[in-house]
């Protein structure tokens, strides 16, 4: 067969268009490190994708779950706010006599 027939052959069986099993028979036929060299050709890619998938998804996914500028200052302001608010519910009952001051 010519590169192109060879290289659409690898294709179809790398990615499921056709049973790699077909054509590894066929090469077991003609040579034993052929058939072992496609074995691992056709095992590499398959990892090779699966872990590129599994890489693109697991980024999406945590991007997804990372709060965005906006809502990690929204919190922090709320937070702000409510320490702020305690401070002068503790201060004003300090303040015993109202008159704005504290004193020992």
């Amino acid at each position: 067969g010519s590169v192109p027939a060879t290289m659409l052959t690898y294709y179809v069986a790398a990615f499921s268009g056709d049973s790699w099993l077909t054509y590894y028979n066929l090469l077991v036929e003609t040579s034993q490190v052929a058939s072992m060299l496609f074995l691992f050709a056709i095992g590499f890619t398959q990892i090779a994708l699966l872990n590129i998938m599994t890489g693109v998804f697991v980024e999406n996914a945590l991007k997804c779950a990372q709060p965005d500028r906006n809502t990690l200052a929204l919190d922090q302001r709320r937070e702000h706010r409510k320490d702020a608010a305690e401070l002068s519910a503790l201060l004003a009952h300090i303040d015993k006599d109202c008159s704005g001051t504290i004193s020992w």
